[in-house]
């Protein structure tokens, strides 16, 4: 954008000469007989170069200068001193001297004082226009800098939070290969072929910022069958996962902390209160829900984490375009996750 706005003023400064056709108290009719756009650019240009030259001075130099060190008072010091022993001077050459030369009348018929306010006057309105510019310019760098620092910090965040996420998640996997193979289970090797599907999603996939749905339920059900391959008894658990949208995307590892919170903190072995994990997914979003008893026997709570990390990363991730509901009783605990596909903001 900066560029553009230097290119107009650029294109303003070139054409100025074209708005002063109608300006001829200072020439004769092009007594020098070239033709007459040249003559009129002979007129004019040098008056444009100059304040262009004198705009840039300031722009580019004089303001970032002083500006940047916050010397206000030397910077108007110094553009007094250059208006009066620089622009001035070179503008009196030019309208006295190279006039009379190119056969103008110069200033001969002109009032001195009024000459000498009416280009000082004149000068200073591009001092104030280069000092705009460069303000306007600073706050738009600004905010610009400001985003990206913004952006920069979202992501650093969410890669911490992941970070956190996956060394977690290994640790209750391994975890539970380590009982399998304590016990000299035949299901060993399919639990070390599950748990390298599970690995290999962890270290690659999640790498990117969102992953097809179908790939995060692959996930989810790996763990739930390491689970249950861990349990001594039948786990009670009631799984329905909706794949009418597959193909649509999700943010990597975000609904494993819930399915996790259940095996760690769930009551998982009563018949008439089964867990529940259901996921059903439309074309506008998808709605994720969870239920379990509390388990009054399991005591670990360092899976707090989890649901305390994906809260972060909802609101990273889909900021006003998920809402998340926790029920937590003293006798079970229920979650739903809506996250909207169409990113318009969720109101219930």
């Amino acid at each position: 954008m900066a560029y553009w706005l230097l290119v107009l003023f650029d294109v303003l400064f070139i054409s100025n000469w074209l708005a002063q056709r109608s300006e001829t108290y200072l020439f004769n009719d092009n007594p020098i007989g070239v033709h007459p756009l040249i003559y009129h650019t002979m007129s004019h240009l040098p008056d444009v170069l100059l304040s262009a030259g004198f705009f840039y001075l300031h722009l580019l130099v004089l303001i970032p200068y002083f500006f940047t060190r916050k010397k206000y008072i030397l910077y108007a010091l110094v553009a007094i001193l250059g208006i009066v022993f620089l622009y001035l001077p070179v503008r009196y050459a030019i309208e006295e001297w190279y006039y009379k030369w190119i056969g103008g009348t110069g200033l001969d018929f002109t009032n001195k004082l009024y000459w000498i306010t009416d280009c000082t006057a004149y000068i200073v309105r591009h001092c104030f226009i280069a000092v705009a510019y460069y303000l306007t310019w600073r706050w738009a760098m600004s905010e610009k800098e400001k985003v990206e620092i913004g952006k920069e910090q979202l992501s650093t965040e969410l890669s911490f939070l992941k970070s956190q996420l996956n060394p977690h998640f290994l640790f209750n996997t391994l975890s539970n290969i380590h009982s399998l193979a304590y016990t000299r289970s035949e299901e060993t090797p399919a639990a070390v072929m599950k748990l390298s599907e599970m690995m290999r999603y962890m270290l690659y996939d999640s790498n990117e910022p969102d992953v097809f749905l179908e790939e995060e339920l692959s996930y989810l059900e790996n763990f739930i069958e390491l689970q249950k391959i861990r349990s001594d008894k039948p786990v009670n658990l009631q799984v329905r996962l909706n794949r009418d949208c597959e193909r649509k995307k999700i943010a990597p590892l975000l609904l494993i902390p819930f399915v996790e919170n259940i095996f760690k903190h769930g009551h998982l072995y009563d018949p008439d209160n089964p867990a529940k994990i259901a996921l059903n997914c439309t074309a506008a979003g998808l709605v994720f829900h969870t239920f379990n008893v509390k388990s009054t026997t399991n005591g670990d709570r360092s899976g707090g984490i989890g649901i305390k990390n994906i809260r972060r990363r909802l609101e990273l991730t889909y900021p006003g375009n998920h809402q998340l509901k926790i029920n937590d009783t003293e006798h079970y605990f229920e979650t739903e996750l809506i996250i909207s596909f169409t990113h318009a903001p969720i109101f219930r």
